[in-house]
């Protein structure tokens, strides 16, 4: 689990860097300070997973699965670039992680 745990801290602060990089690109687009926001959402949970704090994998599920449902809203499908593709998989394999985590954890506490 502990392999699991830092493969999905090390996606999650390299989707908030990504995220950052995204916002790079043209701070004035539409939903841009969202992306940002969660950038940085994405990192703290990155680091959190990385010191094994409580509720951090709960979080690494919860915010992957915020922000996936709004880039889908927001995101116009005709103009998604390589690094909004590639973001788009690194939620998936953060949710699935972090779900991998987190049924660990409550198959343990039983």
């Amino acid at each position: 689990m502990k392999t699991i745990r830092y493969i999905a801290a090390f996606i999650l602060l390299a989707a908030g860097v990504l995220h950052f990089l995204l916002f790079k690109q043209d701070p004035l687009a539409t939903g841009s300070a969202l992306v940002l926001a969660f950038g940085i959402i994405y990192f703290v949970i990155g680091i959190l997973l990385f010191l094994k704090i409580k509720y951090s994998s709960v979080m690494g599920i919860i915010f992957p699965l915020i922000g996936s449902i709004v880039g889908l809203k927001i995101i116009d499908p005709t103009e998604v670039n390589l690094l909004v593709g590639i973001m788009g998989i690194m939620d998936v394999v953060i949710l699935i992680l972090c779900l991998i985590l987190e049924w660990n954890s409550r198959k343990k506490a039983r």
